[in-house]
């Protein structure tokens, strides 16, 4: 897997140069003051060592001479330095004798006989220099300079070499940081592969996941692979205690409805022989009628616990058959027509086309009923309008009606198992869910819309079998 530039690897190269950059530059820095502190202390060595050497001179060869002046001009003459200039003064300021000045060694005679007791850096006509002045004897010193040409041009060297290596170097680390740190990422990147297909794996229905190879050293990376590997397995176990409660709720969803279901229709059966037999318009018939459509409401209860129960648990609803929605629709509708709630109701029929889909067929018209069955209950006083077609890749199946419609706030939870909303009509809240549950068995989708001219609408959609 490759990532952009603001990946992980590159954040921690990013992180490297930074740290790498602040001391390179901090010790290009140091290497700058230090190299330029040393050379202008080798200056000042040199100043002291020249004024050494006259004083020395002067002290040796003084007797050979009647007059200091000429002393003075005899020491002045034999000290030549291609690189340094002196100039002699006596105690009066007058000026004694000065040395040869070749080209590049500074010009001191504007400075006059100014004393310099410590090395000291002054402006001359060639430029600048660095100026030591030293006693010869009473009265008479010697002025030293030597000029800070070559010192400049260092320290030009020095600068041009830093700021145009620095970032070369940089640079250099930074592929370097970038390329090392994709070994050192690549258990992570394991790691996020494996987090991947464990939740491809999720997806398929498994719940047992294979671990990662552990790391051999027991770094940061490895303690990240052992804890990912404990997760994987922990992650399986608690899959295989729910699979296991599932499969004993349903097992037991089951038998309850099972149990349930053959005395409910004892007493709906018992319920309409009465109601048959019993005289019209009289409190027992009212009571009668109330039993019967509790008894048939708790039927269809049962009948979708044990749909859901079954269908969650048997192979059977798993296949398909190559089916028509219109037709299936239509006959669906019909049977829908015949119940209580839909006997004197006013049924539309919108666009209609053929609609062929892969699905159980008893599992799909259990769905429309459900839907022609909301629409039926929730809006009393408003037609139903069905509506089958194409839309490219998906068969669709779309029942609206123009009654109260579903409120904002309950749009969220309408298809969760036993919500009713905000509604005072009768209903187990089971309806919904179990026709969401059966459009996405077979690989289809359910939603609700809300028409701009009130009411509700459900559209059920399949993919289409070519």
């Amino acid at each position: 897997m490759r990532y952009p530039f603001r990946g992980l690897r590159f954040r921690l190269a990013a992180v490297y140069l930074a740290w790498f950059g602040s001391l390179l530059a901090a010790g290009a820095a140091s290497l700058y003051v230090a190299l330029d502190g040393g050379a202008r202390a080798q200056i000042d060595r040199t100043l002291q060592e020249t004024v050494l050497a006259a004083r020395d001179i002067y002290t040796r060869d003084r007797p050979e001479f009647p007059e200091e002046e000429m002393a003075v001009a005899h020491i002045v003459a034999e000290l030549i330095y291609g690189d340094r200039a002196m100039i002699a003064y006596g105690p009066d300021g007058r000026e004694l004798g000065r040395s040869r000045r070749f080209p590049g060694a500074p010009d001191l005679q504007s400075l006059g006989s100014q004393r310099v007791p410590r090395p000291a850096t002054v402006a001359t006509p060639t430029g600048s220099a660095r100026v030591l002045s030293g006693e010869l004897q009473a009265g008479i010193h010697v002025l030293v300079g030597v000029s800070r040409a070559s010192l400049e041009q260092q320290r030009r060297t020095l600068q041009l070499v830093l700021l145009a290596g620095l970032p070369l170097l940089l640079v250099a680390s930074a592929g370097v940081g970038v390329l090392a740190a994709g070994p050192a990422l690549r258990p992570i990147s394991a790691v996020a592969e494996a987090a991947e297909r464990t939740e491809a794996l999720i997806a398929g229905g498994r719940r047992d996941f294979p671990p990662i190879p552990n790391r051999v050293i027991p770094d940061e990376v490895g303690t990240l692979t052992a804890s990912f590997n404990r997760l994987l397995a922990r992650l399986g176990e608690a899959f295989g205690r729910e699979r296991l409660a599932a499969a004993r709720q349903l097992a037991f969803l089951s038998d309850a409805a099972h149990e349930l279901r053959t005395p409910t229709a004892i007493v709906m059966s018992e319920a309409e022989s009465l109601l048959t037999s019993a005289p019209r318009n009289t409190a027992d018939t009212e009571s009668l009628g109330i039993i019967v459509g509790e008894a048939r409401r708790m039927g269809d209860v049962i009948g979708d616990l044990l749909l859901m129960a079954r269908g969650e648990a048997a192979a059977e609803y798993e296949a398909g058959e190559l089916l028509f929605l219109d037709d299936i629709t239509s006959t669906v509708m019909i049977r829908a027509r015949r119940t209580p709630l839909g006997r004197d109701r006013v049924f539309r029929i919108g666009h209609f086309e053929t609609a062929p889909i892969f699905a159980n067929q008893v599992l799909i018209e259990r769905a429309i009923m459900v839907l022609l069955d909301n629409a039926l209950v929730h809006a009393p006083n408003s037609p139903v309008e069905i509506s089958v077609g194409t839309d490219q890749e998906w068969a669709w199946l779309r029942i609206r009606d123009w009654g109260p419609g579903v409120p904002p706030t309950d749009g969220g939870r309408i298809f969760e198992r036993f919500a009713r909303g905000r509604t005072s009509a009768a209903g187990s809240g089971l309806g919904l869910s179990i026709a969401r549950w059966i459009a996405e068995r077979m690989n289809g989708r359910l939603r609700h819309e809300a028409p701009a001219d009130g009411g509700a609408a459900f559209v059920m959609e399949f993919p289409i079998r070519r």
